[in-house]
C-alpha cells in the first residue's frame, strides 16, 4: 500500500511536470495540447456523538485519487476544429493498474460552414437566460475564499459547470446578417440536445431544442427573443403512448448609454411557459401555464470603480422552465466520506464542509421536475432568479476598490414575497442581506507580498403570519465565511479560512407530483450550527499549477437531536494543474 501511494505522489508530478513545461505545445498548426490533471491525497477522521453507540463503523479512512485529462485540438482546416478530452483516474485503492479508468471526457467538432453559418456537433456548453435556460450557481458561494475556492473550482470543473452554462450533447448552429440600413444585424441561433435516453421499451426520449434571435437596432437598443422545448418523443419507446412538453419562451429589449462619467442601463424580460401532458391518466386535462416579468437598471460609474443595480421580478406560481430551474446541489445525496453510519444503514448528514468539496452532491442533467431543497441553505430562490410563484424587489452595490485596489467589496438585499399561499392565504416573505469583501492589507502597507483578508455574511429570514403550530412560519439562516492569504515566500502562500451556518426555526416544504402539482406539505423544523475551519500552504508554481497541503476542522450540532453531532477532521494534499 505505501509503494503504491508513493508511486501515485512521484508519478503524476513528474509527468504533469513534463506537460506543463510545454503547456499549448504545438506540433504543427493544426494540432495543439492541453488539459489539466490532479492528485488528492485525504486522511479523514471522524469522531462525536453520532459514534457514540457505533461499533462498526470505521473512524479513520484515506481516499484519495489521481487523474490527467489529456486534450487535443486538430485544425484540418481554418474552418474546422475537432476537439477531445481524455481522462486517465486512479484511486488509490487500485493496486498494480486494476483501479484505473479510460473515459472519453469531451468531444467536440466545431466549425465555419460555407463562410457562414457556425456550427458545433457533440458536447457543447448552453446557456440563453435566466429565465429559459440558466445554470444557478448553488449554495455557500458568497464570495471568492482563498482557502475553499480551489475545491469549489474542482466541482465546477467536473461537473461542466461554466458562465451559467449546461453541458449539452447535440447540434448548434448560428449565423448573423448585417444590415446597412434599418438595424445593424440580426443573429440566429439554435440547438437541438438529447436529454434522456430512451429504454426502447416503456421510457421515451427527451429531447432539449431551443432558438433564439437577437436583433441589435442601433449601439444603444437590442431586442432578443428566445424559445425553449423539454419534450419526449412517444415512439422511441415500444409500449409507449405518453408524452410532455415544457415550453417556455421570453423577449428581452435592453437599452443604455455611455458617457465619460457615467454609463446606465436598462433590460426588461418577459415570458411565458406552458406545460402539457399527452395520454397520462393523471396529468392536468388543460395545459398548465404561467407568466414572468423581470426589470433591471444598472448605473455605472467607471472612474470610482462603482456599480450598482436594482431589479424588479415576477415569477408566477405555475411558471416552468426546466432549463432554468434544474437545480445544480442535491441535498439528499450521499456524501463521498463517511457516507454512513449505524452498520452502515444510517446515511451521515450532509455539511457545509461536503458541499464546499464533494462533486458527486452535484447534478449535471435538466429535469422537468422542481427539485428538493435544504431551507437552511437557501429559501429565497432555491431555482435562481425563475424561482416560481416570488415578487419582489433586489438592489445591489459593486465597489472595486479605488486607483491602488486596495480593497474591494459588493453588498445586496433582496426582498420577496409569495404571489399565492401554499395551504394557507397568508404569504411568505423573504428577506435577504449579504455583503462581502476584500482588504489587500499588503497594499496598505506597501509590501510587495500579498497579505489579502477576506469576509462575507450572509443573512436570510422567513416569515409567514398564522396560528403557531399549524401554519406559522419564521426560520432563520445566517452565514458566514473568512479568509486569508498570506504570501509569506515568494509564491508561497499561507492560507486560513472559516466558513459557518447557523439556521433556526420552521417552515412547511411542499411535497410536489410528478406533474409539479404539490400534494401534501411537511413540517420542517431547524436548529442547526455548523462550523469548518482551515488552515495550511499553498505553493504556486504558476497561476494555473498550484501544490497545496491544508488541515479542515468540521464541528456540525443539530440540537433538535444531538445524537447526530459529530466533528471531522481531514488532512488534504492536492496538486491542482491546468494547461
Amino acid at each position: 500500500m505505501q509503494r503504491n501511494i508513493t508511486y501515485l505522489i512521484l508519478l503524476p508530478g513528474l509527468l504533469l511536470g513534463l506537460f506543463a513545461g510545454h503547456a499549448h505545445a504545438q506540433l504543427s498548426n493544426k494540432v495543439t495540447f492541453g488539459g489539466a490533471g490532479r492528485f488528492l491525497l485525504d486522511q479523514g477522521r471522524i469522531d462525536g456523538e453520532l459514534l457514540e453507540t457505533d461499533t462498526t463503523t470505521a473512524r479513520r479512512e484515506l481516499n484519495g485519487l489521481a487523474l490527467f485529462d489529456f486534450g487535443v485540438t486538430i485544425r484540418p482546416n481554418e474552418d474546422t476544429e475537432i476537439k477531445s478530452v481524455m481522462r486517465v483516474e486512479n484511486d488509490i485503492d487500485g493496486f498494480w493498474g486494476a483501479g484505473i479508468t479510460f473515459q472519453l471526457r469531451e468531444l467536440t467538432a466545431r466549425g465555419v460552414a460555407g463562410k457562414v453559418v457556425r456550427y458545433a456537433i457533440g458536447d457543447i456548453d448552453a446557456a440563453l437566460t435566466p429565465y429559459t435556460l440558466w445554470n444557478p450557481s448553488s449554495e455557500f458561494r458568497l464570495m471568492r475564499n482563498p482557502a475553499f475556492d480551489v475545491f469549489r473550482d474542482i466541482v465546477d470543473y467536473e461537473n461542466f459547470y461554466a458562465d451559467s452554462t449546461w453541458r449539452q450533447q447535440g447540434l448548434e448552429a448560428e449565423w448573423k446578417l448585417d444590415f446597412d440600413r434599418g438595424i445593424e444585424s440580426l443573429t440566429f441561433h439554435g440547438l437541438v440536445s438529447k436529454n434522456r435516453n430512451t429504454d426502447y421499451f416503456t421510457l421515451p426520449d427527451r429531447l432539449l431544442a431551443f432558438g433564439r434571435v437577437q436583433a441589435v437596432i442601433n449601439p444603444a437598443f437590442s431586442l432578443q427573443l428566445q424559445a425553449i422545448n423539454l419534450f419526449e418523443i412517444a415512439e422511441s419507446a415500444q409500449f409507449n403512448d405518453e408524452e410532455r412538453a415544457h415550453r417556455a419562451g421570453s423577449i428581452l429589449a435592453s437599452t443604455g448609454t455611455s458617457c465619460s462619467s457615467m454609463d446606465w442601463r436598462l433590460d426588461v424580460e418577459t415570458g411565458l411557459s406552458s406545460v402539457r401532458y399527452a395520454n397520462l391518466a393523471e396529468a392536468p386535462d388543460e395545459p398548465t401555464e404561467d407568466f414572468f416579468v423581470d426589470g433591471t437598471a444598472r448605473l455605472q460609474w467607471p472612474q470610482r470603480n462603482l456599480q450598482a443595480s436594482l431589479s424588479y421580478r415576477d415569477v408566477g406560481p405555475d411558471y416552468r422552465a426546466p432549463g432554468a430551474q434544474s437545480r445544480r446541489l442535491d441535498p439528499a445525496a450521499s456524501a463521498a466520506a463517511f457516507s454512513f453510519y449505524t452498520n452502515r444503514e444510517t446515511q451521515r448528514p450532509v455539511s457545509i464542509a461536503d458541499v464546499v468539496r464533494d462533486r458527486t452532491l452535484y447534478n449535471r442533467t435538466i429535469a422537468p421536475e422542481l427539485g428538493a431543497f435544504n431551507p437552511s441553505w437557501e429559501n429565497a430562490q432555491p431555482y435562481g432568479q425563475a424561482t416560481p410563484n416570488r415578487r419582489g424587489v433586489h438592489a445591489a452595490v459593486n465597489w472595486t476598490g479605488d486607483s491602488a485596489r486596495r480593497m474591494e467589496w459588493r453588498g445586496e438585499a433582496a426582498f420577496l414575497t409569495e404571489i399565492r399561499g401554499e395551504g394557507t392565504e397568508a404569504l411568505r416573505r423573504f428577506l435577504t442581506v449579504e455583503a462581502a469583501g476584500i482588504v489587500h492589507l499588503g497594499r496598505y502597507a506597501g509590501w510587495e507580498k500579498a497579505l489579502d483578508l477576506h469576509a462575507g455574511l450572509r443573512n436570510q429570514q422567513t416569515t409567514r403570519s398564522g396560528t403557531e403550530g399549524i401554519d406559522e412560519v419564521s426560520l432563520g439562516s445566517l452565514q458566514a465565511e473568512l479568509g486569508l492569504q498570506w504570501e509569506i515566500y515568494p509564491r508561497l502562500d499561507l492560507l486560513g479560512g472559516m466558513l459557518f451556518l447557523q439556521s433556526e426555526g420552521n417552515e412547511y416544504l411542499a411535497d410536489r407530483d410528478g406533474f409539479n402539482r404539490i400534494v401534501f406539505y411537511d413540517a420542517y423544523t431547524a436548529d442547526l450550527r455548523e462550523n469548518w475551519i482551515s488552515a495550511g500552504l499553498r505553493y504556486r508554481f504558476s497561476d494555473n499549477m498550484v501544490l497545496s497541503a491544508q488541515y479542515f476542522y468540521l464541528d456540525r450540532l443539530n440540537n433538535l437531536d444531538p445524537t447526530t453531532a459529530y466533528t471531522l477532521q481531514q488532512a488534504v494534499v492536492l496538486y491542482n494543474l491546468f494547461f
